[in-house]
């Protein structure tokens, strides 16, 4: 950035002879306009606030016209305005001389100044680092509390489901699905697609890629083949939900192998953004869609059915919980307690006890290979409730008629000692292994009255956040 001293028009003779070793800005006779000296540009006030390290005058009606004209330039500049070089009372032969002592000093000046300021921003941005570092510390604190204890968990932000009449979209090798999400992208964290039939599931790759629209940037990228491949919904999760921007999120899916794959659909919509596009085309039909939100920017618990992307830079997430679309199948295993079901408001299975024996809800493959401990968080839900005992276990998952009546003690592989609960006090089962399991497991939840026989109209006894940690 090139310096300038300002003059008057009046005494621009004057002192554009003396040679000086800086660019001219020079003030009209009106005092309304600075032009460049050399090629007559035009300076607004703010560009002299910043340039001008001081203005000279050798006349009176010069000394008068930047007087007036310096209280602008302080104004633009919020600072005390620009030293003024009185040469009127100077001999001619000694103006080179004092304006060059006056361009010294002030250059001199700006330098010191320039030299604090400096200072100045290194301290206040070493703070700055310092507060910024204290600031993610503190953020990373909470956000590994809230995810250990689970106290915020993924919630719903878009469900359409299929439609029982709607005709499923028949994807192919070489072609591409493009499906935009009727959702924002702030915060979203997992999305499902469900898959209504596939011709040979274990000959094909399913890719899907889920990016946003204004920046072009891939979000999460998945590839599905084999045993991954099955009907049902496919739930796509990410490590981290995405920042709060409000953008575009977009779906991209493709198949390659033998036959073809079927993409269950919701409705048909008549605005064409909202459209699946197949090969450039586009279908009334949109894909059914789950979509789940989280706290923006931030790891939240992996739900066990979900798929992560392939990200060789993420450390490995150990701990998964069993989300609602697992809880949601759970068998009841002992149906003559006749109130046991998954309670979709408070993300909590209800295993209610009978009043004499044992009832049980069984988690298919609710112990995938590889565990090494499991746990859940128990509660009876009513004060009026009596005392409940609270167990869980795993089975191999082949032993699907499993009863806790009858069992003997072989049937179980592992299992918790029972836990005594009053109504309304919280506590957790934790079933550690001693090695991690080879293949995957049923998880057996099970409850019974404290004192049998006995009254169990109260008795809603739920197990929640139910989480298994491999090796």
């Amino acid at each position: 950035m090139t310096l300038l001293l300002t003059i008057p028009e009046q005494d621009v003779e004057l002192v554009t002879s003396l040679g000086l070793p800086v660019e001219l800005a020079v003030l009209d006779e009106c005092g309304a306009e600075v032009v460049s000296a050399t090629d007559r540009a035009v300076y607004s006030v703010h560009e002299l606030a910043t340039r001008c390290i001081g203005t000279a005058a050798s006349s009176a009606t010069g000394m008068t016209a930047v007087e007036q004209f310096l209280p602008s330039i302080a104004e633009a500049a919020g600072t005390e305005p620009p030293p003024l070089c009185d040469l009127t009372r100077v001999k001619p032969e000694a103006r080179e001389a004092e304006l060059l002592r006056f361009l010294t000093e002030s250059l001199t000046g700006l330098l010191e100044r320039q030299a604090r300021r400096s200072a100045d921003l290194s301290r206040s941005l070493a703070t700055l680092r310092q507060s910024h570092s204290q600031m993610q510390a503190a953020f990373a604190q909470v956000e590994k509390f809230v995810l250990d204890n689970n106290l915020a968990q993924r919630t719903d932000a878009l469900s359409l489901l299929p439609g029982h009449d709607m005709a499923p979209l028949e994807l192919r090798e070489g072609d591409i699905l493009v499906q935009r999400l009727p959702i924002s992208s702030a915060g979203l964290s997992d999305v499902a697609v469900f898959i209504e039939d596939v011709d040979i599931a274990d000959q094909g790759t399913l890719s899907i890629t889920l990016l946003t629209k204004e920046d072009d940037k891939v979000r999460g990228h998945w590839t599905l083949s084999g045993p991954h491949i099955k009907e049902g919904p496919v739930r796509l999760a990410l490590h981290s939900s995405l920042e709060a921007s409000a953008l575009t999120p977009i779906l991209e899916l493709s198949w390659e192998g033998e036959g073809a794959l079927w993409l269950a659909t919701s409705l048909s919509h008549p605005d064409p953004r909202l459209q699946a596009r197949i090969g450039g085309r586009s279908d009334p039909r949109v894909l059914a869609l789950r979509c789940w939100s989280y706290l923006p920017d931030s790891k939240a618990p992996i739900p066990a059915s979900a798929h992560l992307p392939a990200d060789p830079g993420t450390d490995p997430r150990r701990s998964r919980i069993l989300d609602d679309l697992v809880l949601g199948q759970a068998e009841d295993l002992t149906p003559e307690s006749k109130h046991s079901r998954f309670l979709a408001d408070k993300g909590a299975l209800l295993v209610h006890p009978m009043p004499q024996g044992v009832s049980a809800m069984r988690l298919s493959a609710g112990a995938p290979a590889g565990t090494v401990h499991l746990d859940a968080r128990i509660r009876t839900l009513q004060n009026q409730a009596p005392m409940i005992e609270y167990a869980m276990g795993i089975a191999p998952s082949e032993q699907a008629g499993f009863r806790p009546q009858t069992f003997e003690p072989d049937d179980l592989v592992a299992v918790t000692p029972w836990v005594t609960l009053s109504p309304q006090a919280n506590g957790e089962l934790h079933l550690p292994l001693e090695t991690a399991l080879s293949d995957d497991h049923d998880l057996v939840l099970m409850t019974r009255l404290a004192v049998q026989p006995g009254d169990t109209s109260w008795a809603w006894s739920t197990f929640s956040r139910i989480r298994f940690t491999v090796a």
